[in-house]
């Protein structure tokens, strides 16, 4: 293993396995390793991750011994840990040739450390049977709103703690939304009005304008399809959207304009009393037959929002 400067037609080496940009600050990149130790020794298991390295430097993972071998690996930006299934060669009277090693059983310890005994046999295949899950406490995650990307450096708002398969909802002025798991490389568009850690029972409340019917309308639906970004509003080019939540209990208020010189009084509307939850794709329920000059999003009501179990303890 070497950390090495990016340069233009440098020359790394021959039968690489593995090459990726190196944050030396990442404690979370765990790296699951089985290799032979010798040309005919035992195998071990290690899980590791890498700091505190100096540039060019070659490092061994296994114990340097003329004809080790690297037999598996995998790279878990989140310290995820899968199992795989061990198949020994037929040698002599091995009576077991086959069984499942789970590296969420073997401790994340040094780069340099031995590992665990897998077996003294030589082994004939190492399949992966099942992908892992992180073994590491939830990942904080920011969001710096001055250059629209995510961080985990506490830049900016904290969107909360993210699992491997927690998600974030975003919603757009256009009306469409979509949840995606988290990468500090994601990029995000320009009309984005609703960032936030995804929670699938939660309703989103809308108001909208449909410019066919030419009426505002009321809906409360949840995200039915969490692959594939949908528009929530009708598709008509006047349609528009005037006001989304995802409160538990959200309030708005309608002001009307004057009409021969008469004040109509503003509307208070419970949104959740209003309409109750249905598919993402209905109408929902029309607002007013009367003219609307502006709807505003009010303070929610209070809510006691249900509270997330506590993580599991794990490494950091």
């Amino acid at each position: 293993m070497v950390i090495t400067k990016v340069d233009d037609k440098k020359f790394i080496g021959k039968d690489i396995i593995h090459i990726a940009i190196f944050d030396k600050n990442d404690k979370r990149t765990i790296y699951n390793v089985i290799y032979r130790d010798g040309k005919n020794g035992a195998t071990f298991v290690k899980r590791f991750n890498v700091s505190g390295v100096t540039r060019d430097k070659e490092y061994h993972i296994s114990q340097e011994k003329p004809g080790s071998q690297i037999l598996y690996f995998s790279h878990n930006p989140n310290g995820e840990a899968e199992v795989v299934t061990i198949l020994l060669r037929q040698v002599g009277s091995i009576k077991k040739l086959k069984w499942d090693l789970d590296f969420a059983e073997i401790l994340i310890k040094g780069r340099g450390s031995k590992g665990n005994s897998v077996s003294k046999y030589p082994i004939k295949k190492i399949e992966l049977k099942e992908k892992g899950i992180s073994t590491l406490r939830p990942r904080k995650i920011w969001f710096d709103e001055t250059v629209q990307r995510l961080n985990v450096d506490a830049r900016g708002e904290l969107l909360g703690e993210f699992k491997p398969n927690d998600r974030l909802l975003i919603i757009n002025q256009s009306g469409k939304l979509k949840t995606i798991i988290p990468e500090l490389t994601t990029h995000f568009d320009q009309d984005m009005v609703v960032l936030e850690k995804w929670k699938p029972n939660k309703p989103i409340s809308a108001i909208y304008f449909d410019g066919e019917k030419e009426r505002y309308y009321v809906k409360r639906f949840v995200v039915e399809n969490e692959n594939k970004e949908e528009i929530f509003i009708s598709e008509h080019e006047k349609s528009q959207l005037e006001i989304v939540s995802t409160d538990w209990k959200p309030m708005a208020e309608v002001v009307f304009p004057k009409i021969k010189g008469e004040q109509k009084e503003t509307l208070q509307v419970n949104l959740e009393e209003f309409i109750a939850v249905k598919g993402i794709k209905a109408l929902g329920n029309q607002l007013t037959t009367d003219k609307v000059k502006q709807i505003n999003l009010l303070e929610p009501l209070p809510f006691e929002e249900p509270v997330e179990p506590e993580p599991e303890n794990g490494s950091n």
